[in-house]
């Protein structure tokens, strides 16, 4: 039988400390958690959505102003993010959802207030960013968190150095999928389907031409950047600026890096190019779809970038962008948040995105 009850599975609060840097910091005896929770119906039927509701709780007297990227506060219109893990049964469900390139400055608007005593909740489908093809129970598991708490409202911009991270819970919510329909398409193969309809094959839409000179200018260069980091990886594995993007040597750990680098090659000559940012918020540079390989949009922060050089960069962007192809992560942003993931988390550092655009823009 189909049953359309809801079950909350998971509520937690979550136990790590939280130090506020904000406008106004918060004494250590006033630190403060968040109680967190996932739920979902218990059933749904093969092809339908999969809504997924996500609750966070301001237990105290004060405001918080919570940075939303990488959790399902962002609310990008029901697509779910890689905030959440998969599983049906014991077996991962892969994600296949959007990665995005950010600025290491947040803006004001990338900030959700959350008042003393508030519950916040956004609803997100599953479907959007998983293939669930197969009837079975699944699990969905909250993996995410929260960038940087401030006290108050929300601060007019904050970079990456003045983040004070908290951790969320990892919650979850079990629900069973029955047979009776056609799997779901996922966003991105719902995108990719579409630019499929249109049959345009050009590898430049929805940009000036003065753009597209541009970008014709940093495509050749993110390669060479590419082929740059391999010459450097191959000639001195220890090098000094393998260290500061990656960490103390370790032959495991140098293999991934090359075999990132090998992996992502010249694709950037292969790519479409979209200047259509579908209305995405002001704190991005670009994104794409792991489900849409090599089609990447482009944002408005693109176009103020350079076309090469140290930090970020049109090239740099394009080979970050690529990375994510080659099975890279976006676990830090930013230069200096990037070589401290080095010193402190090499295993971190080789599966993060930026390190790969830092090392080979460092090398060049």
């Amino acid at each position: 039988m189909f049953k359309n009850s809801w079950q909350v599975v998971g509520t937690a609060l979550a136990t790590s400390g939280l130090l506020v840097l904000g406008p106004t910091p918060v004494p250590a005896e006033n630190m403060s958690t968040f109680p967190t929770s996932v739920t979902t119906q218990t059933q749904y039927r093969l092809g339908d959505p999969i809504d997924m509701t996500f609750a966070l709780h301001n237990p105290t007297a004060q405001d918080y102003s919570l940075l939303v990227w990488d959790t399902p506060l962002e609310g990008r219109g029901r697509e779910a993010g890689s905030y959440v893990k998969l599983r049906r049964g014991t077996q991962e469900v892969a994600y296949q959802g959007r990665i995005v390139t950010r600025s290491a400055t947040a803006s004001a608007r990338s900030y959700r207030t959350v008042h003393a005593g508030e519950t916040v909740r956004e609803t997100v489908d599953l479907t959007t960013a998983f293939a669930i093809t197969q009837p079975g129970t699944y699990t969905v598991t909250l993996d995410s968190w929260i960038r940087d708490v401030v006290t108050g409202s929300a601060p007019p911009a904050r970079t990456s150095t003045q983040f004070t991270a908290h951790d969320l819970a990892a919650t979850a919510a079990t629900f069973e999928v029955l047979p009776g329909g056609e799997p779901r398409l996922t966003s991105g193969a719902q995108r990719r389907q579409a630019n499929e309809k249109t049959a345009q094959k050009a590898k430049f839409k929805n940009m000036s031409d003065g753009q597209e000179r541009d970008l014709r200018k940093a495509i050749p260069k993110a390669n060479n950047l590419v082929d740059e980091a391999l010459d450097e990886l191959d000639d001195n594995p220890r090098s000094d600026e393998y260290e500061r993007w990656f960490g103390n040597w370790k032959e495991s750990r140098y293999d991934k890096v090359v075999s990132i680098y090998e992996k992502i090659g010249d694709d950037a000559t292969d790519a479409t190019y979209d200047g259509d940012c579908d209305g995405e918020d002001e704190d991005l540079f670009a994104w794409m779809d792991l489900s849409d390989p090599n089609y990447i949009w482009l944002c408005t922060l693109f176009w103020d970038l350079p076309i090469s050089g140290e930090d970020y960069s049109m090239s740099g962007t394009i080979l970050h962008e690529e990375s994510h192809f080659a099975g890279t992560d976006d676990i830090e942003y930013g230069p200096e948040e990037c070589e401290a993931l080095a010193d402190d988390h090499p295993d971190k550092a080789v599966r993060n995105a930026d390190n790969y655009s830092f090392y080979a823009d460092d090398v060049d």
